[in-house]
């Protein structure tokens, strides 16, 4: 075990925590059994951060992360939830200025997170489903990203 891993993990239940979300990257294995160790509940997730493009290749890519992040670590007790989507609407306005490309995004998001949502479910229907937003809860609702995960 890699034991700044265990460090880290050990400074998390000193602070009386017992909760962490591994946003949207790549973590060492090693992390994820001081997790299932030392009993931290986590959020695992893929880096589909902002905003998404509205390709077949961006679907297909986010489909293979999250099938590759549920296959690589189901198998530790320390997770609870798979997320996939990170504060998903902030970057439409902000980054994109054509309105049909805007529209084409809003309209495609949850699109995109129905089909994950559902694989995450036939992959491994017992842990929970979850994505990350922003804050701006109307805008959630509005595109109906609201009722889409756990």
């Amino acid at each position: 075990e890699d034991f700044r891993h265990i460090q880290d993990i050990k400074l998390i239940k000193d602070m009386g925590m017992n909760f962490i979300r591994m946003s949207h990257y790549p973590h060492d294995q090693a992390l994820l059994d001081a997790c299932d160790k030392y009993g931290i509940i986590v959020w695992k997730e893929i880096p589909i951060v902002d905003l998404i493009d509205t390709t077949k290749a961006f679907e297909q890519n986010a489909i293979n992360q999250l099938q590759e992040m549920i296959a690589q670590y189901s198998n530790h007790s320390s997770i609870v939830m798979w997320g996939f989507m990170n504060e998903i609407l902030l970057g439409i306005d902000r980054y994109l200025t054509d309105p049909l490309l805007k529209k084409a995004c809003f309209e495609k998001t949850p699109v995109l997170a129905k089909k994950l949502h559902t694989i995450c479910k036939q992959m491994d229907p017992d842990r929970l489903t979850t994505i990350a937003h922003h804050g701006d809860i109307e805008l959630y609702e509005k595109w109906g990203m609201h009722t889409i995960t756990d």
